[in-house]
């Protein structure tokens, strides 16, 4: 294989990772949607009603924390949502308004112990 040869072919790989991960990012994205709209059918104004425990838990949260954190401290305060997806919309909100902002990752009991973002408040 010739130089050239290699260099597109590489070039076609990286082409094709990337192309994956823009669809994975979609089906991600679709998905949370489709959860946070099924919560709201399921339980009137279930998002709204999300978004403000979460602010409730931020002036009380000092430290950073992950979002099972946030569900565990909710308890009964909350229904759950019929999809637990759902929260991801509840914290993706949060982030894009600046609420708060990603510090790292530690891992989640609720996925296996699989890395998952770490939050703080936002100053």
């Amino acid at each position: 294989m010739t130089d050239a040869q290699q260099d597109l072919f590489e070039d076609r790989q990286l082409r094709d990772r990337a192309l994956a991960m823009i669809e994975a990012e979609q089906r991600r994205d679709h998905g949370i949607a489709r959860a946070a709209l099924h919560a709201d059918i399921v339980v009137e104004s279930w998002n709204a009603s999300a978004d403000r425990w979460l602010g409730t838990y931020l002036e009380q949260q000092r430290g950073p924390f992950l979002a099972e954190q946030f569900v565990a401290w909710l308890g009964e305060r909350l229904a759950a949502p019929p999809d637990p997806r759902a929260w991801g919309a509840v914290i993706r909100r949060a982030a894009l308004k600046r609420r708060i902002v990603k510090v790292g990752y530690g891992p989640a009991a609720s996925s296996n112990n699989s890395p998952k973002c770490v939050w703080r408040a936002a100053s």
